[in-house]
């Protein structure tokens, strides 16, 4: 009765124009907050390089993965295309099969990834109850979302990787090869 699903994100533009709104915004989420210093434009090209798919406002979405067990086979499924139809796809999945949703930090990153990246992309995607986070505190959330992290983190403020929770389980970690700023 679960879909485990994970998205994977890269930076919106490939270079990043220092001439752009983009840019603007940018420097300024990434200045000091300290002193309110704003890096200079060679460090925030390179910052934006190296962390800007982490934002759904700066990224966005290339694949979601899920895998799910069907008469004790594991299916696998990888959504490609634009972004529109990946997150369309992925919906679209989750309102008609009635599972539970699972993944690694999913409340907090995959959820909130691709609402905002819904939202960018105009869809007007119905959410069934799963997915819809709207005033809700993570612990409500999680009835509807199996977030593996959260399970591991326990009543701790600590968040662990996924790949030290591999570790520590002693599995082979999902992240051999490539790393998340490598996609």
């Amino acid at each position: 009765n679960v879909i485990f699903a994970d998205i994977e994100c890269v930076r919106a533009s490939k270079e990043l124009d220092i001439n752009s709104r983009e840019f603007e915004l940018f420097q300024y989420k990434n200045r000091n907050r300290d002193t309110g210093d704003l890096l200079p434009d060679l460090e925030v090209v390179e910052l934006y390089k190296k962390t800007a798919a982490l934002s759904p406002i700066f990224g966005k979405v290339i694949c979601v993965s899920v895998g799910f067990v069907v008469d004790n086979k594991f299916i696998y499924k990888s959504f490609t295309g634009t972004e529109s139809e990946i997150i369309t796809e992925f919906f679209n999945l989750i309102n008609s099969s009635g599972k539970i949703l699972a993944g690694y930090n999913f409340i907090n990153f995959d959820c909130n990834y691709l609402l905002l990246r819904a939202a960018a992309n105009n869809l007007e995607v119905h959410l069934n109850e799963k997915m819809n986070t709207l005033g809700k505190k993570e612990w409500n959330v999680s009835d509807n979302i199996l977030d593996l992290m959260l399970l591991m983190k326990g009543t701790g403020w600590v968040n662990y990787s996924l790949d030290e929770v591999a570790y520590l389980l002693d599995v082979d970690s999902p992240k051999d090869g490539v790393k998340g700023h490598q996609v």
